[in-house]
């Protein structure tokens, strides 16, 4: 019952290094596999998946990487194959009823039909429990593709038209760098249409040549799914997922990863505690999301925080159960149904005093921020992401693009770029802090940062507006920034050793400390390293 073909012949550019290698499947399986990895690649590190295991693989003087996911499908022995095409039949038969629009509850009732036939055919309960999870992986599920999304490593898979004769391709962070990857699965037209059939039902959004792009998540997998179609994709659907982080994003595992420093971290926190308006921008694949959800972590926890998203990343409910207020508001880019951003913006404004958090800063929208901007009606941190290389050119965008007048774009404070660097000129990537840059009306953009330093408060407009917030001459504000940075330093020193310190609860206390330390003489340092120490 294991399905064999040779390469396809239009697979020509792996055919140097797939050699004689066939694709296999079982018959129930949507994905052909190579059971071998090409001939001359070393294996690097092997993982433990639930489905199967992965095996990164690098050949020698290659720049190149090879994923090869060796998958409790392709194991099965022929009788276990052919009970679980009995199995699959059998619930076929008597298909789960009334739970139509909820994924998990359809996982739930065939993992369930799957078991209690498979008890009945005489096999152990052990073997029942294991082929009914690759029962709903291949049949309520998405296959191989869940198996990948389980591999914390992975930040984007990709299909490419056709996608029988294209492997996936995925990129990963290894080391913190982000590298690429072609793989040993290749999806069929059939495994594909069921993906871009779950992504319209889920999202309840069209996909057609009318409509031919479809952007939205499936409930339970922790990614977003972005499918093409003809006519833009004129050989057939295409498929990109960018999976979301398992954990938190904080500026401490940022640091470990080389994005940012300990005075930048020390900076960027102060600023968001001042309530500047803050914009990230950078290219595809900079992190801007990623660092956006950080930054919301370095907002005071009694602050009511909105966030406006169309697709929804953010950490909402994470943060929530943390103790943050937080509520979030979905919209339509779209315009087919739900909310508009525009309204969403609206809307906002009249929920109380809040930070708004808009996912990504663009069209119309636009307007209505800066203009409750510029007129004070949001006394709180503004954040957001914005696609541009540099603060220039955000400026570019905003004014030229969007129709954003030079004044209004003032209410701008701070630009963050991030960027994506390729150490020695090879095909691994690293995200990278490029600038932090206030904006001044007359002068333009000046940096906030200059080398691992922040600027002096004195020379910095928004700084010393700050500390008149706060009701500090500027020199007990640079006090503030190097009492953070040094805690900073502290704090990056301890989750080198113990990443559980890389995690949001430390930067909790971490900020807490600073702000129990303007209200009163208390030794923060010391405090610290007490906490620290005793891991608590």
């Amino acid at each position: 019952m294991i399905k064999i073909a040779p390469v396809r012949s239009a697979v020509t550019t792996y055919q140097r290094v797939l050699g004689k290698n066939e694709l296999r499947r079982p018959a129930f399986s949507h994905y052909w596999t190579l059971p071998r990895p090409p001939e001359g690649w070393t294996a690097l590190e092997q993982r433990p998946l639930p489905g199967g295991r992965a095996v990164l693989y690098q050949r020698q003087g290659h720049h190149g990487f090879w994923y090869h996911l060796v998958s409790d499908e392709e194991n099965l022995v022929p009788e276990e194959v052919s009970a679980a095409l009995r199995a699959i039949a059998a619930v076929l038969d008597d298909p789960p009823q009334g739970v139509a629009a909820d994924a998990l509850a359809v996982r739930r009732q065939v993992s369930s039909k799957s078991f209690l036939y498979l008890r009945r055919s005489g096999l152990n309960r052990g073997e029942c429990e294991r082929l009914a999870e690759i029962i709903v992986r291949n049949t309520a599920g998405l296959g191989l593709i869940e198996t990948l999304l389980h591999d914390d490593r992975i930040e984007d898979i990709y299909i490419d038209s056709p996608a029988e004769s294209n492997p996936l391709h995925l990129t990963m962070s290894r080391g913190g760098q982000m590298i690429n990857c072609a793989s040993n699965i290749f999806a069929t037209e059939a495994g594909l249409a069921g993906i871009v059939s779950r992504l319209r039902r889920y999202g309840g959004r069209p996909f057609s040549e009318a409509f031919p792009v479809l952007e939205t998540e499936i409930p339970g997998l922790e990614a977003r799914f972005t499918a093409i179609g003809p006519p833009i994709s004129p050989s057939g659907p295409a498929l990109a997922i960018r999976r979301h982080s398992s954990s938190l994003w904080t500026l401490t595992r940022m640091m470990l990863a080389g994005v940012l420093d300990p005075s930048a971290a020390a900076l960027l926190s102060l600023l968001l505690e001042g309530g500047c308006t803050l914009l990230v921008c950078g290219p595809r694949g900079a992190g801007k999301t990623s660092f956006l959800a950080a930054l919301m972590l370095e907002l005071p926890m009694d602050k009511r925080i909105i966030t406006i998203e169309d697709t929804l990343e953010l950490p909402v409910q994470r943060m929530q159960a943390l103790g943050y207020k937080v509520q979030r508001m979905q919209v339509d880019t779209s315009r087919e149904e739900g909310m508009d951003p525009l309204l969403a913006l609206r809307t906002s404004l009249r929920l109380g005093e809040s930070a708004i958090v808009m996912g990504e800063v663009r069209g119309e929208e636009a307007k209505v921020l800066y203009e409750s901007m510029r007129a004070g009606r949001t006394a709180s941190a503004v954040l957001g992401t914005i696609h541009g290389d540099s603060a220039a050119g955000v400026y570019d965008r905003v004014v030229h693009d969007m129709g954003i007048s030079p004044g209004a774009f003032a209410s701008t404070d701070v630009v963050v770029t991030l960027g994506l660097v390729r150490p020695s000129g090879g095909n691994a990537v690293s995200r990278r802090l490029m600038d932090v840059s206030e904006y001044l009306p007359d002068q333009g953009f000046r940096p906030l940062l200059e080398g691992a330093r922040p600027s002096n408060s004195r020379a910095s407009p928004l700084l010393e507006r700050v500390a008149k917030a706060w009701g500090l001459h500027s020199d007990r504000l640079q006090e503030s920034l190097a009492l953070r940075t040094e805690l900073r330093s502290m704090l990056l020193g301890a989750a080198r050793s113990d990443a559980a310190k890389s995690g949001p609860s430390w930067v909790v206390k971490l900020n807490e400390l600073v702000r129990r330390r303007a209200g009163g003489d208390i030794d923060v340092r010391r405090e610290f390293e007490k906490l620290l120490s005793e891991g608590r």
